[in-house]
């Protein structure tokens, strides 16, 4: 049976939580997504587009974790359906 990989989300916990130092401190990929995010916000209402895709998977979860630790007052994903899967 193959091995199976570890999913997204366990991959980025453990990268955020094996190198922060501290627990207020923000991974340094944590931080330049927080910059980028306010530059786009002046509400904090997060909105996040997302079509099931590992890349959205990866962005709504770290904005989440971003939301979970103060930084962020809002999140709202935004289900898009790029129409390349004939399932969707």
């Amino acid at each position: 049976m193959p091995e199976s990989k570890p999913q997204t989300t366990e991959i980025i916990r453990s990268e955020v939580d094996g190198n922060a130092k501290d627990q207020s401190s923000l991974h340094k990929l944590e931080s330049l997504l927080l910059q980028s995010l306010k530059a786009h916000s002046s509400d904090g209402v997060i909105k996040v587009a997302f079509s099931g895709g590992l890349d959205s998977k990866s962005l709504l979860f770290a904005v989440c974790e971003l939301r979970e630790k103060g930084y962020i007052s809002e999140v709202e994903a935004l289900h898009v359906d790029h129409g390349i899967q004939s399932e969707s």
